[in-house]
């Protein structure tokens, strides 16, 4: 409803929270698309978007200083994150 509200909605194909668990619906998300758990990337910005990651198996890169220090890349913001999928889809 806020995306909606805010005119952002026209960006997603959907819009999904919890619960079920961020995990589960991840999950749901990367079987929808005919995707390989390793060929997606989840973005965000907490320690349940990075563990949602891990169960999934998907790719994860980290917004915001929490991630500072950690295994996966990371940025304070979402401006590497163009430089991240591109690296990601060379490899």
């Amino acid at each position: 409803d806020i995306l909606t509200r805010r005119g952002l909605d026209r960006y997603f194909t959907e819009m999904l929270g919890s619960p079920p668990a961020k995990a589960a619906l991840l999950a749901s998300i990367v079987r929808g698309a005919g995707a390989a758990p390793g060929d997606v990337v989840m973005v965000g910005d907490s320690k349940t978007d990075v563990d949602a990651a891990l169960i999934v198996g998907t790719r994860f890169y980290g917004r915001g200083e929490y991630f500072e220090g950690g295994v996966h890349p990371w940025g304070p913001d979402l401006a590497g994150l163009n430089d991240f999928l591109e690296t990601a889809a060379a490899e």
